[in-house]
């Protein structure tokens, strides 16, 4: 997921992942995997709305100046009840 620099701060990220989380739940899905890039703002956004965070991965991806750089795993699980948000 990507939010525009301008849309930032504004809750739609959020609102996004919400959307996300709820259209998984309804699939019948239980648990969510991401990964974003280490120290970035969606890992604040991820740890600010319940993602668990499990680790790094050093090196793992690259920006599109082929720096590398670290990824941070997140995991959420999804509990039926929480539907009703």
């Amino acid at each position: 997921m990507l939010v525009h620099r301008r849309s930032r701060r504004t809750g739609l990220g959020t609102q996004l992942m919400r959307t996300i989380e709820d259209v998984a739940r309804r699939a019948g899905f239980s648990l969510l995997t991401l990964d974003t890039k280490r120290g970035d703002a969606a890992e604040r956004l991820y740890q600010r709305i319940g993602w668990t965070p499990a680790g790094t991965i050093p090196g793992y991806a690259l920006d599109p100046d082929r720096t590398p750089h670290d990824a941070a795993i997140f995991y959420k699980e999804l509990n039926q009840a929480d539907e009703s948000r």
